[in-house]
Formats: structure tokens, sequence, C-alpha cells
């Protein structure tokens, strides 16, 4: 008796220290489908789609039944996540079954264009944002960025038509602040009244600036601007423009400098050595990528100044001189472009914050760092001939983009910049001692 009452209470302490039900658990299998969509959700959150999942689908009725908008954003969500997942884990089928949910998110959109009151709905204008995304997780040539463009096009229309009750209703706004920042600049709100907050309000100035650089470069391929001349002046005065534009940033939308532990270990595989030491904190993911929407165009406008300066350069004379000189000042601000771009890299990814020890993995949560990066990224990577520490950061940060994230484009950029990494290195022969 004594010994069955010992027993007993031996039992209830190893109960509560839960060492009674620890039972082999049986292995069970995730469907893809699923997997998918779980990625989708964690990844891409940013996307606005789990919003209209959760709040305007009727989960009472089965999907074959359910609106053609909503059936189009289903199967873009899972387009989108079994692509994302097919290259990271380097899967033909799992290929495949995206491309397949692909076609059918076109199917389904085809339809909801068709009918007056699903091409109104935000799950079908979602659906086609998707299908852009999806040709940027998979592309791996020239065809993908025009069918994203296509896309985008195509949602632009869409967005345009819409009323200012539209553009306000559901989780609308979250998914137009994306668009406008990112793709349409501002088409999403030209309906809505809004209060300006510092950074809507220096996205739109930069926007207009910006704008004007696709006005000009269209005049100069056209030939309107056939003289040299006027081209320099009118980039000088573009340069000048956005000069003023960042000394007059609201002290809100600006960013501080802070000290990043080396190395950031991201993966087992991957362990990127912060380019510089050094990082910027903003105040908002918005205000970062503002800044990087401000350098990439500032870089842009130098490398059309260094195209149109090289043939005075390479005269002789005083105007020779005085073309290298302008040359070399422009190719160290595009360097110091290039840094800024480098160090706003951990706060965009989501480093920032994440104080863990050297060998523990940080956690890179989200894609819209990866979609925002991808461009400034490889501005910076030409910024300087291969190999260069800002060149071999960048191409740490594609590799971040392509294997944990699993958007091909990274892929696509490092292979680019690569291959033109040496375009500016004619200024560097300059010598003016």
């Amino acid at each position: 008796m004594e010994e069955a009452f010992m027993k007993a209470i031996s039992k209830d302490e190893k109960a509560q220290r839960g060492e009674l039900f620890l039972l082999p658990m049986e292995t069970f299998i995730v469907d893809v489908q699923d997997q998918a969509s779980c990625y989708f959700f964690e990844v891409f959150d940013w996307v606005g789609a789990s919003t209209f999942v959760e709040g305007s689908f009727d989960h009472n009725t089965v999907m074959c039944d359910a609106p053609l908008g909503e059936r189009a954003l289903m199967a873009g969500i899972s387009a989108v996540g079994k692509a994302s997942l097919a290259n990271i884990q380097k899967s033909t089928s799992l290929r495949e079954s995206a491309s397949d949910d692909y076609v059918t998110t076109l199917k389904f959109v085809n339809l909801a264009l068709g009918d007056p009151e699903q091409y109104r709905k935000c799950s079908t204008l979602t659906a086609i944002f998707l299908l852009s995304i999806f040709e940027l997780v998979v592309g791996r040539d020239q065809s993908a960025i025009e069918n994203w463009l296509n896309h985008v096009g195509g949602a632009t229309r869409i967005i345009e038509t819409r009323t200012s009750c539209d553009t306000r209703n559901g989780s609308s706004p979250v998914m137009f602040h994306t668009w406008r920042t990112h793709i349409v600049l501002d088409l999403a709100n030209q309906f809505a009244s809004s209060e300006r907050d510092p950074v809507s309000a220096s996205t739109r100035e930069l926007t207009f600036i910006i704008s004007k650089l696709a006005s000009l470069r269209h005049e100069i391929q056209s030939g309107k601007l056939g003289h040299e001349e006027l081209i320099i002046t009118q980039l000088e005065s573009l340069s000048a423009e956005l000069d003023h534009w960042e000394k007059r940033v609201s002290p809100s939308s600006r960013y501080d400098e802070v000290l990043v532990k080396q190395p950031l270990h991201i993966s087992d595989r991957l362990k990127v050595t912060m380019h510089g030491g050094y990082a910027h904190k903003y105040s908002a993911f918005w205000a970062a990528d503002m800044w990087n929407q401000y350098r990439t165009t500032k870089f842009r406008v130098h490398d059309m100044l260094l195209s149109h300066l090289r043939p005075d350069s390479t005269k002789l004379g005083s105007k020779a001189r005085q073309a290298q000189s302008r040359c070399i000042e422009i190719r160290n601000e595009m360097r110091q472009l290039a840094d800024a771009i480098c160090c706003s890299v951990p706060y965009i990814f989501g480093f920032l914050g994440q104080d863990k020890q050297e060998t523990s993995a940080i956690a890179v949560k989200s894609s819209t760092g990866a979609f925002t990066l991808l461009w400034p990224l490889t501005v910076a990577a030409l910024a300087d001939p291969n190999p260069s520490r800002v060149t071999y950061f960048c191409l740490q940060c594609f590799d971040i983009i392509t294997d944990v994230l699993g958007i091909q484009q990274g892929a696509v950029a490092r292979q680019w910049v690569l291959s033109l990494s040496t375009q500016y290195s004619w200024v560097d022969n300059f010598d003016l001692s």
C-alpha cells in the first residue's frame, strides 16, 4: 500500500514537470497549399491581402462558389507563396505548381474585370498586384519586367476609375500607400483628401522632381534637346533642385547614424559584414524608402551628366579640365550616395533592434525591404568597379533577397551589376594635379 502511494506521488511530480506525456508524435505533412499561404502571410504582409481575407471573405462559402475577385486573390496568394518557396527550396515541382496558380489567377482576374461589380473590388485589384509581384519573384530575363509593367499599367487604369469612397473603404489605404510610394506614385490618393504628414509631403515634392527627370529623358531621347550644353544645363538644374529638396526635408523625416555590431548573421551560409560598420536609423519605413528614392534619382541624374560631359572631358584645353573636374566631383558624390544606400539596408531589412549574439541568426521577416531595395542596391553596386567593399556588400544583400526571401530578381540584379561594374572607371583615370 505504501509502495503504491509513493508511486502515485512520483507520477504526480512527473506530471507537474511535464515528463509523463512526452509520447512520440507521429510525423505529419503540411499541405503545400497551406505552406505557401502561410509563407505569403508571414513574408508579404505589407501587401495588405491578409486584411481582405480576414475582413471581406465569406468563410462559409465554398471557394468554388466565391466571387471572382476573391478566387483570383486566393490563387494569387498561392502563386506568390509557392514561387518564393520554390526559389528557396530549389524545387521544380513547386515552381510548376506556382505557374499553374499564376495562370489560374490570370483567368479569374480577366473574368472579374468583365464583371461591373467585381471590377471595382479591392480583392480584384490586389490580385493584379500579386500578378506583378509574381513576375519579380520568378523573373529571370527582360520579359518578366515587361510583364510586370503590363500588370502595373492595368492596375493603374483601374485605380484611376475608382471613387473617393472606393479609395477609403476597408484596408485600401494600406495597399494604396504601397502603390503610391513604389509603383503608381500618387494615383491612388488623387480623389482622397487627408492630412499630409512630413514624409508624404516630401515624397510628393520628390515625385514631382522625378517626373521632371522622366520628361527630360524623353526630350533627350526624342531629339528635342539636341544641343549638349542645353542638356547639361537642364541636368545641372535638376541636380540643384534635388540638393534643395534634401535641405528642406523636415527634421522628423531625417535619420540618425548608429553603430552596427559585425557581422550580421542571417543564416548558416550568409554572414553580412556591415558596410563601414554604421547604419541609418529612420523614423519610419516610408521615410527610409523616400531617402533611397532621392539617392537613386540623384545617382541617375549624375549618370546622365557623366555621359554628356565625357566628350568634352577627353579633349584638350581649359574646357576639358573644367569638364574633368566636374566629372570627379560627380563621381565622388555617386560614391557617397552608394554608401548612404548601403547604410539604409539594416533598417529596411529589419535588422536593427535585433540584439542577438554573433552566432544567432537574424530574422528577415518581410519581403517589403527586398522589393524596395532591389533598385537602390543595383545603383549602389554600380558606384565602384568590382571588387570593392560596396559591391561586395550589395552582392551579399542580393543573396539574402534570392536565397532567404525567394525573390529571383535578386539573382538577376546580381548578374547584371557584375557585367556593368566598370562603367564609370574612365573618370578615375583623370589626374588634375
